[in-house]
């Protein structure tokens, strides 16, 4: 038969094995895979969360507005390119003819680089339109995106939100996808601002 005092040793053994057991299943549970889709039963190491901005900009749509002022603006250029081939086309063949006195040649080269001058500033009009509503946007954008960092922050109770991939990352929570809250963040934006209309954010200062 076992003594007394080698049984207490047995129960403590036991005792220690089963708080392992223990922290191990609750280890397990709070490792495990968590629907990225959603925040309701996210947890996160010590209030600490990582945000991939680029896949944010890929699959957030708003961020595709930027790409709508960035086809605009090349139309503009192409536009600009197409103009300053007709008005050379234009000048050279009023200075190789040499049937135009001199008079009437000075006079037409004077319309036509006053054509240019109009044309010029309606462009460069055109361009800063452009330019001021992709800084707009960006704004708006930013603005918005840090409202719903905000909220998924408090509903979290999270304390930091790294942008993942920056100098101020944290790597190694770069593979913890329990704290990643950047499909929660493209969700949410894509509830909250599906679209941009450009002509409506133009009008506003």
């Amino acid at each position: 038969m076992y003594s007394a005092k080698f049984k207490k040793y047995i129960l403590l053994a036991l005792g220690i094995f089963a708080l392992l057991m223990v922290f191990l299943i609750c280890t397990n549970k709070f490792d495990g895979h968590i629907p990225q889709n959603t925040g309701k039963h996210m947890q996160c190491h010590h209030g600490i969360a990582v945000l991939d901005g680029q896949r944010l900009k890929h699959s957030a749509t708003c961020f595709k507005a930027h790409e709508k002022l960035s086809q605009l603006m090349s139309s503009v250029f192409s536009r600009v390119r197409d103009s300053e081939d007709k008005i050379k086309s234009e000048y050279d063949k009023i200075k190789s003819d040499t049937s135009l006195p001199q008079k009437q040649k000075l006079k037409d080269i004077a319309k036509i680089e006053a054509k240019w001058s109009d044309l010029s500033s309606k462009y460069n009009s055109e361009i800063q339109s452009i330019k001021d509503t992709d800084l707009k946007l960006t704004e708006y954008i930013q603005s918005t995106l840090n409202n719903v960092i905000e909220s998924i922050s408090k509903s979290l109770k999270l304390s930091i939100v790294l942008s993942k991939g920056t100098k101020d990352s944290i790597l190694v929570f770069y593979n913890v996808k329990e704290i990643d809250v950047t499909d929660l963040v493209i969700q949410k934006m894509n509830e909250v601002l599906p679209e941009v209309n450009l002509k409506e954010l133009s009008k506003h200062d």
